[in-house]
């Protein structure tokens, strides 16, 4: 429909800007709205690049800010929203249990979630997909989810806050889901990609230290996926919403049949292709030709009990470590899903694969390396 205006919030991040780029890749007739609150030079993804493209308004506001998301909704005046802001927490604040920690993160993620639901409704949106999070389930660090799926996995176990953070705010979308204002959720694992500020800048940074040893048997496999992946599943979901093209499956639904099928559910998305966490890092680490000399494993009461000693003198010293109880047990559980529900009723399968994905994130990691290293010539 030439008609349709999409609204992005974050779209000026890392998953945000690509979302961007997919729909203007596959429709150019749309218009385009961006709601964003960073500042040209504080994101690698550029605010000013996202807006120069053709058919993109971008809208500078703080998704915290309920007057400010309600006034840019109203500008845009978009048929749909495509619902990405939000923060992921890094390094130890990944597994903080402080309460000021808690509240910063809940105060982006489900009020700024809030604040959006309530701006939709009220500008007569038709459509929402929100970006989740596989976290909803898998932030219960303490088991192990193989091939979990949206009918089984149990969302609300999580112990972290930012899966805490993630469930509270889809379990807000999919409730506001009407006949007037369609939602639908999407749980991307754990994201990786060009503009990527958090996985691959973590694990090149590892190169210099222990890269030789192995947490447990190395062979837990893990989700990864490419953000391109995540970008397109965004532009399908909200194709199935808008019923721009046929339903695969009418599977899953609970929804009137008036209604797509999808709305008011949740999807795992990834790349389908589930690896051993070790074997994912040595991958990355050889496209920048470093390979470990020899392999250490550390047998995984150890590892934890290592964990638990590294909080320990966190708490003592105010310092941080890259080890930690979290990361340990991040390290050693396994965490896959099944995106066979996405498949069959929007369609989605993954169009770059795990191999070719590393390959581009780590030449675009390697791209802005040599840029920042420019620069500080300068």
């Amino acid at each position: 429909m030439p008609g349709e205006r999409i609204l992005i919030t974050g779209g000026a991040g890392f998953l945000g800007s690509t979302v961007v780029a997919a729909f203007l890749d596959r429709h150019p007739e749309f218009l385009y709205s961006v709601l964003d609150s960073s500042d040209d030079d504080d994101n690698d993804n550029d605010a000013a690049a996202v807006a120069a493209q053709p058919h993109v308004e971008y809208l500078r506001a703080d998704v915290r800010d309920a007057a400010a998301v309600l006034a840019a909704v109203r500008q845009a005046a978009p048929t749909v929203i495509v619902h990405t802001a939000g923060v992921v927490p890094v390094g130890a604040a990944r597994y903080s249990q402080r309460r000021c920690d808690r509240d910063a993160l809940f105060a982006v993620n489900v009020d700024g979630t809030r604040h959006v639901l309530d701006a939709a409704r009220r500008c007569g949106v038709k459509a929402l997909v929100y970006t989740s999070s596989s976290t909803v389930v898998t932030d219960d660090v303490e088991r192990d989810f193989p091939n979990m799926d949206e009918a089984t996995a149990p969302v609300g176990g999580a112990g972290l806050i930012y899966g805490q953070s993630k469930a509270a705010a889809e379990a807000l979308v999919l409730a506001a889901n009407t006949p007037t204002l369609l939602t639908l959720a999407l749980r991307p694992s754990v994201l990786f990609g060009p503009g990527d500020t958090q996985l691959l800048p973590a694990l090149h940074g590892l190169i210099p230290y222990s890269t030789a040893i192995t947490l447990g048997a190395g062979s837990n496999l893990y989700d990864f996926t490419y953000v391109d992946n995540a970008a397109h599943a965004h532009v399908l979901a909200v194709e199935h919403l808008l019923q721009l093209r046929p339903t695969p499956s009418p599977t899953p639904s609970s929804s009137p049949p008036s209604l797509p099928a999808g709305a008011g559910h949740a999807f795992f998305v990834s790349n389908a292709a589930p690896v051993p966490f070790r074997a994912f890092c040595l991958a990355v680490w050889a496209r920048f030709n470093h390979t470990p000399a020899f392999s250490l494993a550390v047998p995984a009461p150890l590892a934890y009990l290592l964990g638990c000693a590294a909080d320990a003198a966190a708490r003592v010293t105010g310092a941080e470590f890259a080890l930690s109880g979290g990361a340990v047990a991040d390290a050693l559980r396994v965490r896959y899903a099944c995106v066979e529900r996405a498949r069959e009723v929007l369609g989605y399968a993954p169009l770059v694969g795990l191999e070719e994905g590393v390959r581009r994130a780590c030449a675009d990691y390697e791209r802005r390396l040599a840029a920042a290293g420019e620069k500080k010539k300068d």
